[in-house]
């Protein structure tokens, strides 16, 4: 196999050898870093832009959320109002002297006690076979009644058509039974329950959130999701017997899903949530209502609630896309001026090296220095318990006949084995050290036997000296401590 020579460019004098020139490469890897910035800055554009679109859901949801509790609690007073009603009339009805009046009379009852109330609003009686007296002077039976009426309530609140209306007017009601029933005379019928029928509409005012020029829609649904009040004029796309299915296909934006918006529906906390229906956004805002496991579902578009900040968002948008293009000119120039400077770096980091280099040396030298220092003053430290030891052992073999001493000694002489071992350890961990890996122990200690024992040790080695040791050691209030005894003696 025959091997290729370069080819020389006659005219140029370059060797061509197959590789792509240095150059090329150089460039090469420019336009690759050139590329991850540009990737990198589109991140970070889109990072920024997503989380300023977050805030802004934040801000609005707290908003509309305070409408909507605003709503709520004006519904909620409406009804407290509404049942102070219905327990006048039923206390009305009971005095002494209006029981067991005739039909006429009670019908007088109930058009002086709706002149109070307001023309809105209308008074019934009912009695146990559904039939009505009413306020506005219709009197009749109500067939659908048996139906809603639940039961096991004394109190019971719904929204409804009334027989002695039209069927396109609907009414807020509340429903008590008497706890004594008032017998008429005439029929001997048993008026059984009382009722206050208010028309939704009147209260209308309440649930309408002017701030939003008249462009959001306020229901009341049940905890099915099932409309019972739909506003007058209300959008299209939510008209349905079940708001909540009728939403359900779309797209959820902000804030959770329509299953969280169902679950807020059921009576649980608050939610606000931004979905997209048929090209537009909509913020709608769920609370609870009344005692019957109601909500209010507040339906506003998106750029109803701030039309100043998706101008804001639009500006910030292209204003980061030129910042953008700006960033990447600007690194593209200091890519280039990076590039001629880089001998001289490499010049500076060549410097760099070599001090690093004779500043390691010279710590390495420290270092041998410390560990001679470190002998020298071991080999004069180990003399001490063996000293101690020595003399210890001494005065045990002069007082072999006093058991008590000799235990003394041998204590001593073992104190002072344990203190000469530590610092036999001392010197093997000097690699330990070296190397960075030296440990400190942690057990239980006694700080007073510590002590003590490094007393025997210094006793030990005034035996034959003119040396008097005085111990002085105060009261420890805790004594028994977690530390290294070998490293501390």
């Amino acid at each position: 196999m025959t091997r290729q020579k370069p080819v020389q460019n006659q005219k140029e004098g370059n060797t061509i050898s197959g590789k792509p020139p240095a150059g090329w490469l150089r460039g090469a890897s420019m336009a690759t870093l050139l590329l991850v910035s540009v990737v990198l800055i589109l991140v970070m554009i889109r990072f920024y832009y997503v989380e300023l679109d977050n805030q802004l859901f934040v801000e609005r949801s707290k908003h509309l959320q305070e409408i909507t509790e605003k709503v709520a609690d004006i519904f909620d007073i409406t009804i407290a109002r509404s049942w102070d009603s219905v327990n006048i009339l039923e206390k009305f009805l009971s005095m002494e002297g209006a029981k067991a009046q005739t039909e006429d009379e009670f019908m007088q009852r109930l058009q002086e006690m709706s002149r109070f109330r307001g023309e809105d609003n209308i008074f019934l009686l009912l009695d146990d076979d559904f039939r009505y007296y009413a306020s506005d002077g219709s009197k009749g039976y109500w067939r659908e009644l048996p139906m809603i009426i639940k039961k096991q309530r004394q109190t019971q609140e719904l929204i409804t058509t009334l027989p002695c209306q039209s069927s396109s007017l609907t009414y807020l009601c509340f429903l008590k039974q008497l706890p004594e029933k008032i017998v008429l005379k005439a029929n001997g019928k048993s008026i059984a329950y009382v009722m206050l029928a208010v028309d939704i509409h009147s209260v209308n005012d309440g649930f309408s959130v002017n701030t939003f020029g008249s462009r959001d829609y306020t229901y009341i649904v049940n905890q099915n999701g099932r409309a019972l009040y739909a506003p007058e004029g209300e959008d299209t796309r939510f008209k349905a017997y079940n708001i909540v299915n009728a939403i359900e296909g779309e797209k959820f934006i902000h804030g959770g899903t329509v299953e969280d918006l169902r679950t807020s529906v059921q009576g649980l906390e608050p939610i606000v949530l931004e979905f997209r229906s048929g090209g537009t956004d909509y913020f709608v805002s769920c609370h609870s209502v009344g005692d019957e496991g109601w909500s209010t579902l507040v339906f506003v578009p998106t750029s109803v609630m701030g039309d100043s900040a998706d101008y804001m968002l639009g500006i910030t948008r292209r204003f980061f896309i030129f910042m953008g293009v700006l960033l990447i000119l600007d690194f593209s120039f200091l890519v280039f001026y990076l590039t001629d400077n880089r001998n001289r770096r490499l010049m500076e980091q060549k410097e760099e090296s070599n001090r690093m280099l004779k500043e390691a040396a010279e710590e390495a030298r420290s270092a041998n220095r410390a560990k001679s220092e470190f002998l020298s003053n071991m080999s004069h430290d180990i003399r001490t318990p063996i000293n101690g030891i020595m003399g210890m052992t001494e005065i045990a073999l002069k007082n072999l006949s006093d058991a008590a001493r000799v235990e003394d000694c041998l204590n001593k002489v073992s104190n002072s084995s344990q203190h000469l071992l530590s610092l036999i350890n001392d010197v093997l961990d000097m690699s330990r050290i070296e190397s960075g890996k030296v440990t400190v122990n942690s057990a239980p200690m006694n700080l007073t036997a510590t002590i003590e024992g490094c007393s025997s040790i210094i006793d030990g080695q005034l035996l034959n000296r003119d040396v008097e040791l005085i111990r002085e050691f105060g009261d420890f209030e805790h004594p028994n401590l977690m530390g290294d005894e070998l490293h501390l003696r």
